[in-house]
């Protein structure tokens, strides 16, 4: 089972690899097609395009990385859990980030909405998060709340949010 997981990683990474020199690629053909002196044989304009456009796109990555979840952690107003708040939840994160080997406990934040929701941010232990909704607690019992936390740490721990976020940047 590990090793189809590990192999899905690395084809996921190199799909992302790929499009991503293709993307460079295309746009290096579309410059040169529309390059002024494609006539005296200098594509020096259409490289420096293709380097600045490479540069933007690193920019971004790293950019959108940094202020991810403070973005969708603010678009969703939610409230950071700290202190002796809510301590099955804060629990809960607990025991699921240390059964999963995460190796650090993701923040915790709470949103106030009727909906049944939860969602995973970041892809370090920097930024990563876990928020619930209110609607979500006041519906689960804690062993259904377990599930639910744990499947969003997954996301964490595989991943999931960063190749998302490459994607949505790409």
């Amino acid at each position: 089972m590990w090793f189809i997981i590990e192999s899905n990683k690395r084809k996921t990474a190199i799909f992302l690899f790929f499009i991503t020199v293709f993307l460079l690629f295309f746009g290096a053909v579309l410059g040169f097609s529309f390059s002024t002196d494609l006539y005296e044989g200098t594509y020096y304009g259409t490289a420096i395009g293709a380097l600045i456009s490479l540069m933007c796109l690193i920019f971004i990555i790293f950019y959108v990385n940094a202020k991810s979840s403070e973005f969708f952690l603010n678009q969703a107003d939610a409230v950071k859990v700290c202190g002796d708040s809510m301590p099955v939840l804060r629990n809960v994160v607990e025991e699921m980030a240390i059964s999963s080997a995460l190796g650090f406990i993701p923040k915790i934040y709470l949103i106030e909405s009727p909906v049944p929701n939860a969602f995973a941010v970041g892809i370090n232990e920097k930024n990563s998060a876990v928020a619930v909704t209110t609607g979500l607690l006041s519906i689960l019992n804690r062993d259904e709340l377990q599930g639910v936390i744990a499947h969003e740490i997954s996301h964490i721990k595989n991943k999931d949010t960063l190749y998302l976020m490459y994607s949505g940047v790409i």
